[in-house]
Formats: structure tokens, sequence, C-alpha cells
């Protein structure tokens, strides 16, 4: 067992009861319970587990010491003594004391939903940055969760593969201490590396800030990464009916047919109760979203509740402190959609927003043109005289505006082209 695996890890194959909680208090839920446990049973297939079963509580308030109260869990427990289930997978995220109770009286694992999506996470993660963020994310929800970890090792004994003996009965304070200090030193060095690859990833933007660039963000498996493919008429980005399929950014340049060119990229999907850790962790990749001149928020539309998806969505963007950036809502999917009426609804509250199909092609035409009117909003129309022997400004200005008439000269190219004042720097001694 990896030392900073403190997490009891999902394997393949296990099986698993969902706990679900229908909270009645003032505040209430804006994502109905039973959107949640379909949810949480999509988490708990990408993970590789099988759900046998799903049981829903109505409750005014957490019980302080299990969340469902003594009554449900001894439910819970003669309910597995049918059928089984290697874990108890709750919606809700539980307390270190929580999960202890939990786990002593259930006898069987017990995980939550942030337990879940960093195991997906950790399953997704390709790149070193990516593996660095979800460990880092792991160690900070582990470690107040540390003691419960060697509970339970202490209890699974040598069936775990750990042999048993002095050390497996429980380790005493001072082990503790001195896995606390590992960890704290492991999760210190972990941020000065990302740390790190934030300023090289910094570097990088600057290199393409004069472009303009369009960020894909929304929930996960609303189609960012088949939207991309489709505007790009490539597949940059393989596509999965999977949770949290992309978790590293993907940049592409998109040339649009007036010569303009768009940089998009695909990110991280988001979820409803995304763990902070993880917003936290991710935040640098995520700040790509943050660099961006417009925001398209894909949205499926075929989901049986596409506007709590937009809510989630939004509530993520503006922890990320995005609220401001400039967004169009690409509602996706609209081949899989029964519910026409659906669809009005949300165009009626977002006017500007556009219907596609990935898979179909349908509406992406209309996104395309869209983002060459928004890439070439607050351009204006110059003339240039460039020497002979600046032959690079001409291809700049290929690059960065749309070139409208070119005049080879004698002594100089005049040069009629569209460009965004942010551009103009070098060609600016040659404004005529």
């Amino acid at each position: 067992m990896d030392l900073f695996e403190l997490r009891a890890r999902i394997e393949q194959s296990e099986r698993a009861i969902l706990v679900g909680v229908e909270w009645t208090g003032p505040e209430g839920d804006t994502y109905s319970v039973q959107d949640s446990m379909a949810e949480l049973s999509a988490l708990a297939a990408t993970a590789g587990v099988e759900v046998v079963c799903q049981v829903v509580q109505r409750r005014n308030r957490p019980h302080a010491s299990t969340l469902i109260g003594a009554g449900k869990v001894e439910e819970l427990r003669v309910l597995n003594e049918e059928l089984n289930a290697d874990i108890f997978l709750f919606d809700d995220d539980l307390t270190p004391g929580q999960m202890r109770n939990l786990d002593k009286i259930l006898d069987r694992k017990v995980l939550d939903r942030t337990d879940v999506i960093l195991d997906i996470f950790a399953q997704r993660a390709r790149t070193k940055e990516a593996k660095l963020q979800v460990e880092l994310a792991q160690l900070e929800y582990a470690i107040p969760r540390l003691r419960r970890a060697w509970t339970h090792l202490s209890r699974v004994g040598a069936g775990s593969g750990i042999s048993g003996g002095v050390g497996t009965r429980g380790p005493g304070r001072t082990q503790l201490e001195m896995d606390q200090r590992l960890i704290q030193r492991r999760m210190k060095q972990l941020r000065k590396d990302l740390g790190d690859m934030r300023r090289q990833r910094r570097v990088q933007r600057s290199g393409r800030a004069k472009e303009f660039a369009a960020s894909l963000v929304g929930y996960t498996n609303a189609g960012k990464s088949s939207v991309l493919n489709a505007l790009t008429g490539e597949r940059h980005v393989a596509t999965e009916d999977k949770l949290f399929k992309t978790l590293d950014p993907t940049t592409r340049r998109l040339e649009i047919d007036d010569g303009r060119s768009v940089l998009v990229t695909d990110t991280v999907g988001f979820i409803q109760r995304l763990p902070h850790r993880l917003v936290a962790a991710f935040r640098a990749t995520l700040e790509e979203v943050l660099e961006a001149d417009l925001l398209l928020h894909v949205v499926d539309v075929a989901h049986a509740n596409p506007v709590a998806q937009i809510a989630a969505v939004n509530e993520v963007l503006a922890e990320l402190d995005g609220s401001e950036i400039p967004t169009l809502l690409v509602l996706n999917k609209v081949d899989l959609l029964d519910d026409a009426e659906m669809l009005s609804d949300i165009q009626a509250e977002h006017p500007d927003a556009i219907a596609v199909s990935a898979v179909t092609g349908e509406g992406i035409d209309t996104l395309r043109d869209e983002l060459s009117a928004r890439a070439g909003a607050g351009e204006q129309e110059y003339e240039f005289r460039l020497p002979h022997e600046r032959g690079r400004l001409l291809s700049y200005l290929y690059e960065h505006g749309q070139v409208d008439d070119v005049d080879y000269g004698e002594e100089e190219v005049t040069v009629r082209a569209h460009l965004h004042p942010k551009h103009i720097a070098p060609l600016r001694d040659y404004v005529a």
C-alpha cells in the first residue's frame, strides 16, 4: 500500500449500496435527490463499481454521529446481510467521525461522494501535472481521516494483504504523528512543484496572449470534447460516455473561413458539489478558463435536468472568479432531445444560445460563425505601408487579422486589413 494513499481504494467489480438523503430543511437542495443519486450511480459505474441497491432517507438535518441516524444505520446493516455488498457509498460528504462510526457499525468500507470523485480523478490522470494535482487533493482529504485509515487497516488485518500481528492493531500516537509530518512534507513539495508548473504555463500562455481564445466549459459528460472535435473537423480529444474523461486542458487552433484563427481549449468538466479541494488543486489548470476571451458553456440539453447543471457550472465559475467573462451557451445533444419544450425554455432565457449536435454536425457551422464574429468584434480597418524587407509583418497580419487587399509597389507593400488594436504594436510605425 502506498504510504500516501490513505483512503480505501475502490477496487474493480466491488458491489455497492448507495445511500442518499433528501434534505427537507429550510436550505434544501437545488438538485433533486433523484438526480443526485442518478449521478452518484454514474460516478460509481465510472469508478468500476456495481450498484446493487439504492437507499434514500428524508431528514431535516444531519445526525452528528452517523449523518442518517442510528436506526437507519441498523437498517443498512441488516439489509447488507442479504445483499453482501462491499461498499456503502454515501451521496453526502461524511466527517471523519461519521466515517469511523459507520465503519464500525456496518463492518464494510464506507466512502462518500468526494472519495469516489477523487478515485476517478486518480484513474483518469495522465500527465505529470494532473497526477500531482490529484495526489495533493487526496492528501488534503486524507490527513484529517488518518486515524480512521489506520483503524481500518488494523481491522482488516492479514486478509488485506498486510501482515497481521503487532502494528496492525493500532499504531499509536507516535506513528500517527510521524505519518502526519510525512504527509505535510509531501504536500509542501507538491505545492512547490505545481507552482513551478503554473509559472511555466503562464510563460506558454504569454506567447499566445494576442490571439482570441475560447474555453469550453460545462458539466462533465456534456460533450465538450466532442464539440471541440466537431469545430475543428479532427479528433483531437478522445471521447467516451463516462464522467471526467478529460482532466488535462487541450488547446487547438481553429481556422475560421474568413482567415481568422481562434484558440479553443477543452477543460475538465464540472459537477454539482465538486469538492473544493479539487477546485483548489486544479486551479492552475483551470486558469486556462480565466484567461479566455470567451467561454463556450456546453450544456447537455437532453439531460433530465439541464437547468440544474447550468447552475452547478456557474457556481464553480464564480468560485474561480470567472463569472465576468463573456459566455456563450452551447446547447449540445439536440439529436437526443425528446422534449422540445425544454430547449425552448432555455433559449427563451438565453436568446443568444446556439443549439448543436456534435454527433450530426447540426448547428456547428452557426457556432463557428459566431466564434468568428466574436473574434472580429472590436477590430478596426487599417492601411499599412510595409517595406519589402519587412515581409514578416505581412505574415503577422495574416495570422492576427483579416487581410482585405495587398498591393505590391516598387518601394513598399500597401496592405488594407482589419485588425484588433491589441495586435497593432509591431505595425504601429507603418500605419498609413
